[in-house]
């Protein structure tokens, strides 16, 4: 697996709706690749912080200032706009 793949696929590994060649292929790459290791960490990261955040009073549960979390959906909200939303 490429590291273009890696990141393409990286939804439906942590759907878990790859099948096993391509699951097996992308836990191959993440531990040969540190690049994608980090992405893919930050990745998570992410997600769990957008999850927070719609989470009443999230800034409280997540240990993050309420400023953070804003900030960071802003960010991600315009990035979005930006790109033309997740490719």
């Amino acid at each position: 697996m490429t590291c273009r793949e890696l990141e393409v696929l990286i939804d439906e590994y942590l759907e878990g709706s790859l099948d096993e060649r391509q699951r097996d292929g992308f836990a191959r790459h993440l531990k040969a690749c540190g690049v994608c290791d980090r992405y893919a960490n930050g990745y998570v990261g992410a997600i769990d912080l957008a999850k927070a955040a719609l989470v009443k009073d999230s800034a409280s549960q997540s240990g993050l200032p309420e400023e953070a979390v804003a900030s960071f959906l802003a960010a991600l909200r315009n990035a979005m706009d930006r790109d033309g939303g997740p490719r």
